[in-house]
């Protein structure tokens, strides 16, 4: 396959255009008309001269509307070239990738290792014209670079071209593995991707998703502007051992019939909370939001959150204690409605800091009212990495109240670990309980930490 080539081209000085030829004499005419002394009336006259002058400009107006379109198209042309360019030099990386031609031919053609899907998977992808669906079910393939070309080259497609369509449906098998990939999928959703999410427990236990399951060779799958189908097989850890190259219109019907239908069941990442990070300018109006939530929804927390009003209470809230102090970063939670549903901080200056989170009341977990969208658990995991970004930081802790369980077990598949007996505080001149937890750097690196894998 020849990589592709570039050209320079020396653009052509604008012309002087008709439209403009024709404006200036338009209103050369309306002016000397509106001179002749065929009215008395000089109102109307001066009227009908800036008439002319309107209708001139106009004209003109529009002259320089086409000049800026053909300068747009220009800069469309080269930014086009940068793309070829840069995909260029990516396959001359990837060079063994560009030798297998032999993929677009009828037949199947079996893929005996990893190495062999993926550069079957990058090929395809840079020869791909206007659709590309998959799923992504394996648990650790962006552990590599050709994940990482794979999206350059997804981008590349869906920006240079936009009509072409890109749709996947990751697959997970629990909604702690989703909180790790959330990120990863708003990111391609920004770029014009759509991406869904399901859980694989509710394709199993979907009859029309299960059967037409049976069908099909694997659940990670992808095919290629509906003329072939690349398949990975996975072992029993989700990990990719081999695959196929498949052609023939009865194969991918089978693929198209079951992505069809789980495409339909998936939920949008959209519906799920967004994490951005509030400068220490923003702190003080974000306050004043949080400041809010105490007089909404049932007027704050109630039930088994009751006790969380700590993180709102009027001028000794979080915010209002360490917001701005020196060192201190704040995040806030937005759902897909831009609404804000939790927050987080992050205490400190040196190698050890002290996490915070609180989520708004509403939005926290209820049995009784699904969906459960876990923004403390999300929010959680997104701090933390936040926190060991910074290389100078070795360790986070935190304290929570022991109480109800489910508020240790949060932070415990985050990571962190139990450091001790349970002590006590006087909060409001009352004795209060709390768990203190640690999560250090070595055990957030050996598999604690959120690996950004959904980049396919």
């Amino acid at each position: 396959m020849n990589s592709p080539t570039t050209s320079t081209q020396t653009p052509e000085p604008p012309q002087v255009s008709r439209d403009l030829l024709i404006s200036v004499s338009i209103a050369v005419l309306f002016l000397v008309f509106s001179l002749l002394p065929i009215s008395s009336n000089i109102r109307e006259k001066i009227l009908f001269a800036i008439a002319g002058f309107l209708t001139s400009l106009i004209v003109k107006m529009l002259f320089i509307a086409r000049e800026s379109q053909r300068r747009a198209k220009d800069t469309i042309a080269s930014i086009n070239s940068k793309f070829e360019t840069v995909l260029t030099r990516l396959f001359e990386h990837f060079e063994p990738a560009i030798t297998y031609p032999w993929l677009l031919t009828d037949g199947k053609h079996e893929l005996s290792s990893p190495t062999d899907v993926y550069r079957a998977w990058l090929y395809l992808l840079y020869r791909m014209k206007s659709d590309y669906c998959a799923t992504n079910y394996i648990s650790d393939i962006y552990h590599n670079d050709w994940a990482k070309a794979a999206l350059a080259v997804q981008a590349a497609k869906k920006l240079d071209e936009t009509s072409t369509e890109i749709r996947k449906v990751l697959i997970f098998d629990d909604e702690e593995e989703l909180i790790k990939f959330s990120h990863a999928m708003e990111k391609q959703r920004q770029i014009g991707i759509k991406v869904q999410y399901i859980l694989n427990s509710e394709i199993d236990n979907d009859a029309e998703l299960s059967r037409l399951s049976g069908n099909i060779r694997s659940r990670d799958f992808g095919f290629f502007d509906g003329e072939r189908v690349l398949v990975w097989d996975l072992d029993d850890q989700r990990r990719p051992i081999g695959g196929s190259v498949e052609f023939g219109r009865e194969t991918l019907s089978h693929y198209e019939r079951f992505f069809r239908e789980l495409y339909k069941r998936a939920s949008e990442i959209r519906t799920r909370s967004t994490v951005h990070f509030l400068r220490v300018r923003d702190v003080t109006l974000f306050a004043k939001e949080v400041d809010e939530w105490r007089d909404e929804r049932n007027h704050g927390y109630r039930d088994q959150y009751a006790n969380m009003d700590y993180a709102l209470r009027a001028g000794v809230g979080w915010l209002s204690k360490f917001g701005t102090l020196d060192g201190t970063l704040v995040y806030g939670a937005y759902d897909g409605s831009g609404e804000a549903v939790g927050f987080s901080m992050l205490i400190g200056s040196g190698d050890d800091r002290e996490l915070y989170v609180a989520v708004r009341p509403g939005r926290t977990h209820d049995p009784r009212n699904p969906p459960n969208h876990r923004y403390g658990s999300r929010l959680t995991h997104w701090t933390v990495d936040a926190a060991f970004s910074d290389p100078a930081v070795r360790r986070v802790h935190l304290k929570v109240r022991p109480l109800p369980e489910y508020r240790v077990g949060m932070y415990e598949r985050a990571g962190f670990t139990r450091r001790e007996s349970t002590f006590f505080e006087h909060i409001n001149g009352e004795p209060v309980e709390f768990q203190a937890m640690a999560l250090e750097r070595s055990q957030w690196e050996r598999g604690t930490r959120s690996e950004d894998r959904s980049e396919r």
